[in-house]
């Protein structure tokens, strides 16, 4: 599907209350005037208009900037009515487009202009399309380089445009950059980098594992390297070797249970039950010590919300009451002095029931101030209220607070006094208990501590196989993109569009040639589209080696019509609008006011019926006679 033909209707900037406006028509429009008659500073300001994000002093200069407050532009886009406005000297509305009224931030502009005109959003890489950088997109901005041609660009196809850009303009224009910057491409590149970083980041992983694994553990097993099998055996055998030990010492206990309770006299068994009691004494002991400390935490931490609170609260009723009593001091005052030259006002001259100052007739305020000190006075009992319950509130959390703490410093000597009477009993267990009791239990503990690890590897082991899982996944996405990539990517005939081009602008230089006048004398235009560059070719050889300052101008002129010709011709997105804004020193492209056949060919173009609604405007002095134009004079000379 072509793109929507876009065309200018009227053009108005606004100074205080003077309007100045430009009316244009369908087909080709010329504005024509004497040098510093404002012809370029006209399209500058369509230029801002069509969504530029810098400053408006960087696009038409400080004095115009200076001089207008707003511009607008009425627009035609298949004949559907369109106003685009700019008011820079309005309070917050610099940085905006106002679309039919309604503001727009300029740098949403782009993606709503060109679906306004049909033209799909693609996304471009910048360099090298595997990079970290984002893919931006290719905007309204970029394809206007190529549309509007400002006096300072007669020397390159886009001033200062990367070739990478000027390609995507191009890819853009000839309906081929959906399947060449497809959102598929872009997600295949997206998940290609994917891919490599979570591939590399499996390996290291990897490595890392097993580096770290055999520092922490060795494993006859796996001396190789970790696997799930390797450390199931390695597992297995360790929780058989626990269990033995733990075996050896319920022997042991038991062996030592029962010469105690052989040697047990009937004295002792009091002492014993009395032991047991005091060692469960000491465990209630200690988990009433952490409530405690966890309820006095909580306890300082409300005290600090709340004190902070009242601290507040006070301070803003202070201003209150600041506010209040500066009223009553200032609001009875009167003016004494002229606030304009300074001198002594007399209040004598002034009429009962008028103002002393400006004469005007005064209404009673006691209503109204009665009404803002009721405020005021509302506002303070509010908050004086609230500082009696936040003080109340603070005082009983204080009080609760300090229980706390008695209590938590009563249990902490509890817990003191029975750890004292346990510590004899404590003492002669060690000395009875055997030596080899607490070698197994030394040995048990550091089996289980291996095992521990055994199982923090088998855990890393799961992550690795999750990322292995998830690199297939991927791999496979990558698959499926890249069918649908190479599809795509197949449908242009890039040398069928290129043809077209080339051919277009070959019909604009076959009529600068013709009545004898010999200018391009036969050159050949080609153009080599690919789905990575295009290059344009005149006999052969790069354009930009081939041709001179007079020639270019020719050869842009060319690329203009070849553009407007193909507006609506299937699969080209070209708006059928163009702006050409020829330099000041004409005479260094050899057009004199005799030469307005460097325009006709235009005239002729753009009067066919399959172009109705397509439309050039081009600024110079050279053109005032041109037939078949619209002309829009400019007489005020500017300075």
């Amino acid at each position: 599907m072509t793109s929507k033909i876009l065309s200018v209707r009227r053009l108005m900037r606004v100074e205080g209350d003077t309007e100045e406006v430009l009316e244009f028509s369908s087909g080709v429009n010329v504005i024509v005037g004497e040098p510093n008659t404002g012809k370029t500073s006209w399209l500058r300001m369509l230029d801002y208009l069509f969504g530029d994000t810098g400053t408006i002093e960087d696009a038409v200069g400080e004095d115009l900037a200076n001089k207008y407050v707003r511009a607008q532009v009425e627009l035609a886009i298949d004949g559907k009515p369109m106003v685009l406005e700019r008011r820079w000297k309005e309070k917050g509305a610099k940085g905006k487009v106002f679309v039919d009224g309604s503001a727009m931030p300029a740098a949403d502009f782009s993606a709503f202009f060109l679906a306004a005109l049909n033209i799909p959003v693609v996304y471009i890489p910048k360099g090298n399309p595997y990079s970290q950088n984002t893919w931006p997109e290719l905007s309204w901005r970029t394809l206007l380089r190529h549309i509007y041609r400002h006096e300072g660009s007669w020397s390159d196809l886009a001033l200062k445009q990367p070739e990478a850009d000027q390609f995507a303009v191009f890819s853009q224009f000839i309906g081929s950059a959906p399947a060449i910057f497809s959102l598929d491409y872009a997600k295949l590149v997206d998940a290609q980098k994917r891919e490599a970083r979570l591939a590399a980041q499996k390996e290291n992983f990897a490595a890392t594992l097993d580096d770290v694994a055999r520092e922490l553990v060795y494993v006859q097993e796996a001396s190789a390297g970790f696997t799930r099998d390797s450390l199931a055996s390695a597992m297995t055998q360790l929780q058989a070797d626990i269990a033995a030990q733990e075996a050896q010492r319920e022997t042991a206990m038991q062996e030592l249970r029962r010469a105690a309770e052989s040697r047990a006299s009937a004295e002792n068994e009091p002492r014993a039950s009395e032991f047991e009691k005091l060692g469960l004494e000491l465990d209630a002991a200690r988990v009433r010590r952490s409530e405690l400390q966890v309820a006095v935490d909580k306890g300082l931490e409300r005290v600090a919300e709340l004190s902070a609170h009242l601290k507040s609260t006070k301070e803003e009723l202070g201003k209150l009451e600041r506010a209040r009593a500066a009223g009553a001091i200032l609001g009875p005052l009167h003016v004494t002095h002229c606030p304009v030259c300074d001198r002594p006002i007399s209040r004598k001259a002034a009429a009962p029931g008028t103002c002393y100052l400006c004469h005007q007739p005064q209404e009673p305020r006691s209503e109204e101030a009665a009404a803002t000190t009721a405020r005021l006075d509302f506002e303070m009992q509010q908050l004086k209220e609230e500082v009696g319950e936040l003080q109340e509130l603070l005082s009983k959390t204080q009080g609760d607070l300090d229980l706390d703490r008695r209590k938590l410093r009563d249990v902490e000597d509890s817990t003191s006094r029975l750890e004292s009477m346990l510590q004899p009993v404590r003492t002669a267990a060690a000395w009875i208990l055997p030596p080899a009791l607490g070698l197994t239990a030394h040995e048990t503990g550091r089996l289980q501590e291996r095992l521990r690890q055994l199982q923090r590897i088998e855990s890393a082991l799961s992550r690795r196989e999750a990322l292995a899982q998830h690199l297939d996944d991927l791999r496979k996405e990558i698959g499926h993109l890249e069918s649908q990539v190479v599809e795509k990517e197949a449908a242009p005939d890039f040398t069928t569009l290129g043809d077209q081009v080339a051919d277009g602008m070959t019909d604009y230089l076959n009529a600068l040639d013709a009545e004898g006048r010999n200018i391009w004398e036969a050159r050949r235009v080609s153009i080599n589209v690919s789905k990575n560059a295009v290059q344009f070719l005149v006999d052969g050889r790069p354009w930009s080696r081939k041709l001179g300052a007079n020639l270019r101008a020719y050869f842009f002129l060319a690329y203009h019509y070849a553009w407007l010709k193909l507006s609506r011709t299937e699969p080209f997105t070209y708006p059928g609008f163009a702006l050409l804004d020829f330099p000041a020193n004409l005479s260094d492209f050899a057009i004199s006011d005799q030469e307005n056949y460097l325009l006709t060919p235009f005239v002729k173009l753009l009067s066919k019926p399959e172009l109705r609604g397509a439309q050039l405007i081009a600024s110079g002095r050279a053109f005032a006679d041109l037939p078949g134009a619209h002309h829009v004079s400019l007489n005020k000379k500017w300075r």
